[in-house]
């Protein structure tokens, strides 16, 4: 178990159409696991009933590993998340 653990979000509205947003996490070491920062970054455009946004995931490209604790061994751990900034696009349709 972390000894602490921290989420923070937010998002602001920028001239109207205009929105971004981020996010931050961190984990502090545990058994095997060093401890990590996860930063999220998005924005999202407005037009009518149509948004579009991009989202970055893992934006600092941080090595996330959870130890493995099923099989009761602290010292082997396996990818939580990927490694890798990974891009997200979103398309929303609002009905009402």
């Amino acid at each position: 178990m972390p000894a602490w653990t921290a989420n923070f979000g937010a998002t602001a509205r920028v001239g109207g159409r205009h929105q971004l947003g981020g996010s931050w996490r961190f984990v502090s070491e545990r058994a095997a696991a060093a401890a990590f920062h996860r930063v999220d970054l998005s924005y999202e455009v407005t037009a009518g009933r149509l948004s579009v946004g991009v989202t970055l995931e893992n934006a600092l490209s941080q090595a996330i590993r959870s130890p493995e604790l099923g099989g009761l061994l602290p010292d082997r751990y396996f990818p939580a998340f990927s490694d890798d900034q990974r891009w997200r696009a979103t398309m929303r349709w609002l009905l009402l």
